[in-house]
């Protein structure tokens, strides 16, 4: 089993030089690649596995219309970058149709793919840092806007976009909001502070 934190790639084609090239270019860039046919992944239904990424084969473009709204309506992967592939422009049109993010044109060239998986891997750490969870458990202190009082709890995890708390007293949902807090005070030999720009 690959790192839990990489990106992962899936490759829905049954062409072996298709594999073959995107597998070592994806490589290059520390990206880790399934590769399946899209009759089974249909199947599956992607089987709750989240990709940053999928290259999908348009020269079988019923399978691949159908297979989609499938990946667009998955809560894991419905901001995965899609790639489509094909040799006859016409379901290089019915891709574009289908909104996929970039196509390639058969035969593919070692050129083309990595100068699409560049700008493609772009947008795959967009959407991880957009994601970003760090676990961790500190003891922390919410200092409130208005009243200057405090409110002791524990993190759960902190996001690039905010922090899960828990604390044994209880919280009628809604209750609480961030914009309620001047920061964050991390209780430490630093005394740093979260403040609603991030750390101080």
């Amino acid at each position: 089993m690959g790192d839990v934190g990489a990106l992962r790639a899936l490759l829905l084609t049954e062409e072996e030089s298709t594999i073959a090239s995107f597998n070592e270019i994806c490589g290059e860039l520390g990206i880790e690649t399934e590769f399946r046919p899209i009759a089974q992944e249909l199947l599956g239904q992607l089987d709750g596995q989240k990709y940053a990424a999928v290259i999908i084969d348009f020269d079988n473009p019923e399978a691949a219309e159908e297979y989609l709204p499938i990946l667009q309506q998955s809560r894991l992967n419905r901001n995965a970058v899609v790639i489509a592939v094909a040799a006859n422009a016409k379901n290089l049109d019915r891709a574009l149709r289908c909104r996929v993010h970039f196509v390639l044109k058969r035969p593919l060239h070692d050129t083309e793919i990595r100068r699409t998986l560049h700008a493609a891997h772009d947008f795959m750490l967009v959407d991880r840092r957009r994601k970003f969870r760090c676990l961790k458990i500190l003891p922390v202190r919410l200092r409130f806007v208005r009243s200057g009082g405090t409110f002791e709890c524990s993190t759960v995890n902190i996001s690039s976009n905010g922090v899960a708390i828990y604390s044994s007293t209880r919280i009628t949902k809604g209750e609480l909001t961030f914009r309620d807090f001047s920061q964050i005070i991390v209780p430490a030999a630093s005394e740093r502070a979260i403040s609603k720009d991030g750390f101080s």
